[in-house]
């Protein structure tokens, strides 16, 4: 079995943790995994950030954060693809939803509570990972905003 990589989810999470650089309000140019550009509208006061198959967003005091990604599906679904990414980063998740189309959890990284959820199925060509520090209407306005 083919197993999706977890190196840009990783790299996500790593970012939600400390961004603190990057460009300001308006729209972020982003790129899928595949190529596939879209765009998140960042907020004033916040930045935003490209990184590897997707963008970080993060408010100006880092309290706040997201990132989106979309990622090679590898041949596997969510539910596998969570599992191997919680395996890969030797966290304990807290699941929250757990279907073989969507998956999500919360986990502790670096004392910080963090959300984690993946959609996709087997056969789709990428799963959808999104990485949330914190809850507010700014942080679903930003995933609200992404446009193909």
């Amino acid at each position: 079995m083919k197993h999706a990589p977890a190196s840009a989810p990783a790299l996500a999470l790593a970012l939600v943790l400390g961004l603190s650089t990057g460009a300001m309000a308006g729209k972020l140019k982003c790129k899928a995994g595949d190529g596939t550009p879209f765009t998140v509208t960042v907020p004033r006061d916040w930045y935003g950030q490209q990184i590897q198959c997707g963008c970080v967003v993060s408010s100006k005091d880092g309290s706040e954060a997201i990132s989106i990604a979309y990622v090679d599906a590898g041949g596997v679904n969510a539910r596998t693809f969570a599992q191997a990414l919680v395996k890969k980063m030797q966290i304990t998740p807290k699941y929250t939803q757990q279907e073989n189309n969507y998956a999500a959890f919360e986990t502790t990284l670096k004392g910080q509570k963090v959300s984690i959820s993946i959609a996709g199925e087997t056969g789709d060509s990428e799963l959808q990972i999104l990485t949330q520090k914190g809850e507010s209407d700014e942080l679903e306005q930003i995933f609200d905003s992404v446009k193909f």
